[in-house]
């Protein structure tokens, strides 16, 4: 399998998964089969970049993504990757920004107010959204000296495409904030998330996969930053760990849930070391 990020023919396969695992824990019921090409699909890593990717696969529809947006977590009003970019844009004051991917547009309407913010996204009902909100959309021939896109590239099923439009929307000495899954993240590792893989992500970025787009775009690494783990994922982590441990004695089980329930408020640490969900890399356009 060539590697869809550096191009690279050195990658290993990692597992098989079973198409069935997937379809059983699945958040929304529909025809996943056209997603799959046979009963199971393949996690390959490039050995060069090292970003994990699916194979027989294919990418989500619009009838998937419909489907997901309708989930009471499927958009959050506020992130902090949000905030994140939030104080690199106040530090930096750029005259015009993009959104790739503004979903409903609560990002950028934390912004309109003090800056010239608009965005690009396909999804129809999305867009009235953002017309709603009276944000513009990206157009032909503009550029721009800051660009964002949230959670949108693991979707992207060609890579070199999507990071080339960004690198001719940015204007030299811009800047391009790109945040994805984080992959190192205890959260990820000890426990199966269903979205982040597919339909619905195509890849798994680690730091290195992140940090590796600035050698595609020839571009400058500014920043790494990653979340801090937040309270709702820590409470998964730590019934993933009583699953493991438990799993014979359901019914021991489902006493620790309402254990945890009522206790996890009171000794999860805000501060805890441990990286969260979301990691983001800020690049800076060079010079020609």
């Amino acid at each position: 399998m060539r590697c869809k990020l550096c191009g690279s023919i050195k990658t290993i396969k990692i597992s098989s998964i079973a198409v069935s695992s997937i379809k059983e824990i699945f958040p929304v019921r529909i025809n996943l089969e056209r997603f799959f090409i046979g009963n199971s699909f393949d996690l390959y890593q490039c050995q060069v970049c090292g970003i994990k990717s699916f194979d027989k696969v294919l990418p989500p529809d619009s009838e998937l993504n419909s489907a997901l947006q309708g989930l009471p977590f499927y958009y959050e009003e506020s992130k902090g990757e949000f905030n994140y970019a939030i104080e690199v844009i106040s530090k930096r004051v750029p005259k015009k920004i993009l959104e790739i991917g503004a979903g409903r547009g609560y990002f950028l309407e934390k912004l309109k107010n003090s800056y010239d913010v608009r965005a690009v996204e396909s999804s129809d009902k999305n867009l009235m959204f953002l017309q709603e909100k009276n944000i513009k959309l990206d157009e032909k021939g503009l550029t721009y000296d800051f660009i964002c896109a949230f959670q949108v590239l693991e979707h992207i099923e060609n890579l070199t495409d999507f990071l080339s439009f960004c690198d001719e929307k940015l204007e030299v000495n811009g800047c391009l904030l790109i945040s994805v899954p984080n992959n190192d993240s205890p959260y990820f590792t000890e426990t199966i998330n269903v979205l982040d893989f597919p339909p619905h992500h195509l890849y798994q970025f680690n730091e290195k996969a992140l940090k590796y787009i600035a050698k595609v775009l020839n571009q400058e690494i500014i920043e790494y930053w990653q979340e801090p783990l937040r309270i709702e994922h820590y409470t998964c982590m730590i019934r993933a760990r009583r699953n493991k441990m438990m799993h014979r004695f359901p019914f021991i089980r489902r006493l620790f849930y309402i254990m945890d329930y009522l206790l996890i408020p009171y000794y999860y640490d805000c501060n805890r070391e441990e990286p969260g969900h979301t990691h983001a890399v800020l690049l800076q356009k060079k010079c020609s």
